[in-house]
């Protein structure tokens, strides 16, 4: 039996999610990245953090080079229920002054929600703060700033 070009896309993601959420853990399940903002080159120092079911990856991006450290985790698999209900929480949104300046995004991801959940994100130039409000995200929130501290 053969497959219209359509049908093998289908089939492929259908695939790929279940082996990508699966027991590989290859996706994480919740992200943390602070960036800078416009340094100097020498001056430049980011981080970002992922979440998975079983540990947990932390990225310390320097003006040259890139430490990676990887901690367990466990208990953890209950995360992509946590950032399912977070979804439902209200998005509150701030005017954002600020340009070119250090900045936080946190987001999760779960197979119940089709796009990433944005938890908090300091935004950018013309781009608003955004803060979710409820009892999800602040648990996501407290969770992930015990890996990554560091808020803007």
């Amino acid at each position: 039996m053969f497959l219209k070009i359509g049908q093998w896309v289908t089939a492929a993601v259908i695939f790929t999610s279940g082996f990508v959420w699966g027991a590989g853990n290859r996706l994480p399940i919740l992200v943390k990245s602070n960036s800078p903002g416009y340094v100097l080159p020498d001056f430049s120092f980011g981080e970002k953090c992922s979440l998975y079911a079983d540990r947990v990856e932390i990225e310390y991006r320097m003006s040259e080079s890139i430490v990676k450290e990887v901690r367990s985790l466990k208990g953890a698999k209950s995360l992509e229920l946590l950032v399912s209900r977070a979804a439902t929480d209200k998005l509150r949104y701030e005017d954002n002054l600020l340009c070119d300046g250090p900045s936080t995004e946190v987001v999760g991801y779960s197979r119940n929600t089709t796009n990433k959940v944005v938890v908090y994100s300091t935004g950018g130039c013309g781009t608003p703060k955004a803060i979710r409000e409820g009892g999800a995200a602040y648990q996501l929130m407290r969770l992930i700033e015990n890996y990554c501290a560091k808020t803007h």
